[in-house]
């Protein structure tokens, strides 16, 4: 009995410590959209033994104060500008200068791109069935929603761009497949 209670007092002091550090913490606010291992989701409400979190799928959830104490947390935005990278592949047969030029000028030309730091677009590899390649670009202190706005209207940029060049996006994968099929059955006399 005293090692169940001594268990559970333990658990409930962490809770309300970890909770009071949340509390009064000027980094962690209702509001802030966070990420934890096992979840994400911005902070609807700070108690002492509790933090709820609304999901990104509209879901309120009760996050023990011990979880987001012991655990590390994320602010992805809410900090200032955000780097977006986004990954593409282009065809071996495309002029891989000219579609690093096509994805510069794609987000160059959004007004929702900073141009300080500027568009950055960089090979990362030579893949087996195309050329992998990265776009960096910043915007200005977003919420997670903006982001996935830009993110979009940064894609259809480069689709109608590379469209318009006539350079493959991420073409098929090209495999030779070899064999034989052999079909088994009874024989009905």
């Amino acid at each position: 009995m005293t090692l169940a209670l001594g268990v559970a007092g333990q658990e409930l002091i962490g809770s309300l410590i970890g909770g009071t550090a949340l509390v009064f913490d000027p980094e962690f606010n209702v509001g802030d959209y966070i990420s934890w291992p096992g979840g994400e989701g911005t902070v609807r409400s700070i108690a002492l033994r509790a933090t709820r979190v609304a999901t990104p799928n509209g879901e309120l959830v009760t996050v023990p104060n011990t979880v987001l104490t012991n655990e590390p947390i994320t602010r992805p935005f809410g900090r200032g500008n955000y780097r977006v990278v986004d990954r593409f592949a282009v065809g071996y047969d495309a002029d891989v200068d000219e579609a690093v030029a096509l994805f510069e000028a794609a987000a160059a030309d959004l007004d929702a791109v900073l141009s300080e730091p500027s568009p950055a677009v960089y090979v990362d590899e030579l893949g087996p069935d195309a050329v992998r390649i990265s776009a960096h670009y910043w915007i200005e202190d977003p919420d997670r929603s903006r982001v996935f706005a830009v993110r979009s209207a940064y894609a259809r940029a480069v689709k109608r761009r590379l469209e318009a060049a006539d350079v493959e996006i991420s073409p098929p994968a090209k495999r030779e497949v070899r064999g034989r099929i052999g079909v088994g059955g009874r024989d009905d006399r």
